[in-house]
């Protein structure tokens, strides 16, 4: 394991900037703010493996302990009121007290704030219309690390140009001050506008997909399959999106959202980084491991999970059948090829 005790360096192509927080009723510790895109410097989470700073701060209460899983409050990806879309990349509310009392809703983010997006990869082959293989890999463990939230390395990053968070015409208004959540909360629940929505969205910095895929497409070849293969890196629970309420119906919101647009606020993000700073810098430090020792301990799992024609989750359960099979059938394993494995 990579485990490492550096906070990250956030994005590469700008100057790491101080952190000024905002001045709102909620603090937002043990989460760091950042409003230009940077890590934060001056609340620096300890090392992974240091004794507890001592800071005070509101935390929420401790998360239910389901062994063998991150400790995370898994409740609160599907809070009441909410509901999950189809492609299960959005939970959805459209409950009145989220678009009209900034203190709720500024708590909600608190709490969203601490439950990483569920990072997976899909490795799927399809030939004449069928479907070889398909097979999907959690990776969410791998961003949250330890589990003392106060040394975990997310943090929240406010959009400062309003400009670049909108997705329509109808965009939220321009500023010239800096702004913290609050007042952007604070603007979202005053703000008089028929239809409105205010999204969080969480997203994984410094991940070397290219790496994992190159990796992936090499091992793909070694074992002759030679048709379309597509490597993604979804995420599901990636967004959350507090909706103004319907004023009659649903099919009145959508009619009236037709005419005269959604007024979006998409200005809070939360970042989950896999690593301390982008790929190929040479202090990169990890939250839990690094691409290529976790390619080192997956590489023959998914091997044999391919030419075996899986269809589905490759888990933990499978490193184990690997891990504990006799020696001979774990060398047949890994040189098993897809000419013999699948006639």
């Amino acid at each position: 394991m990579d485990r490492k005790g550096a906070p990250p360096s956030g994005q590469s192509d700008q100057p790491v900037q101080p952190v000024h927080r905002a001045t709102d009723s909620v603090p937002l510790t043990p989460l760091q703010v950042d409003y230009q895109g940077n890590h934060p410097v001056d609340n620096v989470p300890p090392p992974l493996y240091s004794s507890p700073s001592g800071q005070q701060s509101r935390t929420p209460a401790p998360p239910q302990v389901f062994p063998g899983l991150p400790k995370l409050n898994y409740a609160w990806y599907s809070p009441p009121t909410f509901k999950l879309s189809s492609d299960e990349t959005t939970v959805i509310s459209h409950k009145p007290e989220y678009s009209n009392s900034p203190t709720t809703l500024h708590s909600f983010i608190q709490e969203q704030a601490q439950l990483p997006p569920k990072a997976q990869i899909r490795i799927k082959a399809t030939r004449d219309g069928n479907v070889d293989f398909d097979l999907k890999l959690n990776m969410m463990a791998l961003l949250v690390g330890n589990d003392d939230q106060n040394q975990r390395w997310n943090y929240l990053k406010v959009v400062e140009d309003p400009k670049l968070a909108a997705r329509r015409k109808s965009s939220v208004p321009p500023s010239s001050t800096q702004r913290g959540i609050g007042d952007w909360v604070k603007q979202y629940c005053d703000d008089p506008a028929a239809i409105k929505e205010f999204t969080i969205e969480r997203q994984v910095h410094n991940w070397d997909v290219g790496y994992i895929e190159g990796q992936l497409r090499t091992l793909i070849a070694s074992i002759g399959y030679k048709y379309a293969v597509d490597i993604t890196f979804p995420s599901t629970y990636g967004r959350v999106t507090v909706h103004s309420p319907d004023k009659i119906n649903k099919v009145f919101t959508a009619v009236e959202s037709f005419f005269s647009g959604t007024k979006k606020y998409e200005v809070v993000k939360v970042v989950w980084p896999y690593a301390s700073a982008p790929p190929g810098d040479r202090d990169r430090r990890f939250a839990v491991q690094s691409e290529e020792s976790w390619w080192h301990d997956w590489k023959d799992v998914i091997r044999y999970a391919i030419v075996t024609r899986r269809q589905g989750w490759v888990t933990v359960e499978d490193r184990l059948d690997s891990l504990m099979a006799p020696e001979p059938d774990r060398k047949l394993r890994s040189q098993k090829l897809w000419s013999v494995g699948i006639p």
